[in-house]
């Protein structure tokens, strides 16, 4: 420990992230002593965690499952989360409880199921992997590709091409870009999955039964206009009350099956490819 003076305590100016980052220095060809002046770490403490001397201990009990076993369970998690099924904190509990059940282990854990200390123990041994809101998706949309979409964009341009009308991608004015959004009646926070650390995106497929929503379609331009929305309310006959609200120029349709809501969307995005199409520059 470094010399303080008398009735002054000593007080760390440095932690295990600032060690690293001269250790790493270091290695770069960096002196040693140049280090501990640019990291505010001790000379001594370099050359120590340098030594064939230091080995870093952990605290606390032992893992119940082994470094391969839990590389296994961390694999099986991303794998999940590939294909659109991530898991969440209770899933790993009664996999690992099942695990430990099926191997004939006994722990200090009531039937062996963890707790949520270890979770967040596992989930700090494995700094890969994070606790993620998914968002959810439809089994066929979690089967696209960036192959596909590229691939779309492809078709997209030969199909204007092959009509005579590329000039329209030379302008932005005549290009837009529609897509649909459901607005939940009743939404539900969703729970927390564990998802690889970084991951911009984390989906997970919806396989429950639709919730009641409104379905609501945009379209934007390249250059900036907005078209109205359309909105699509799940009632067969549309309520008088709610006609009288819908503001002038939206879009309203009324559907209470899969295939109506898609007929009026598709139609409506053939309007603004219409506009787009005549539009003149």
């Amino acid at each position: 420990m470094p010399k303080v003076n008398k009735g002054q305590l000593y007080k760390k100016n440095y932690n295990e992230e600032t060690i690293g980052e001269a250790l790493k220095a270091i290695d770069s060809g960096m002196s040693k002593k140049k280090a501990a002046e640019i990291f505010k770490v001790p000379r001594a403490t370099l050359q120590y965690r340098l030594s064939n001397k230091f080995t870093k201990c952990s605290h606390g009990p032992l893992p119940v499952l082994s470094s391969i076993e839990e590389d296994t369970l961390v694999n099986w998690i991303l794998e999940n989360q590939r294909k659109g099924f991530p898991k969440r904190k209770e899933d790993i509990q009664i996999s690992v409880q099942k695990f430990l059940n099926d191997s004939g282990r006994v722990t200090k854990f009531k039937n062996n199921l963890r707790g949520d200390k270890w979770f967040k123990a596992f989930l700090k041994r494995h700094e890969i992997l994070r606790a993620r809101t998914p968002e959810a998706v439809t089994q066929s949309s979690g089967q696209v590709s960036e192959s596909d979409i590229k691939k779309w964009f492809v078709d997209i341009e030969d199909y204007l091409k092959s009509k005579g009308w590329n000039d329209i991608l030379k302008d932005p004015s005549r290009i837009y870009n529609g897509d649909e959004t459901a607005f939940l009646l009743n939404p539900k926070q969703s729970s927390k999955v564990v998802a690889l650390k970084g991951c911009k995106d984390v989906y997970e497929i919806d396989t429950a039964p639709a919730k009641s929503n409104l379905t609501v379609t945009f379209s934007f331009c390249a250059d900036g206009e907005t078209t109205p929305p359309m909105i699509i309310f799940p009632y067969k006959r549309m309520p008088k009350n709610i006609i009288d609200t819908i503001p002038s120029g939206w879009g309203v349709g009324n559907s209470n099956n899969g295939w109506m809501k898609a007929e009026l969307f598709y139609e409506y995005i053939a309007n603004v490819f219409y506009k787009a199409l005549i539009k003149k520059k």
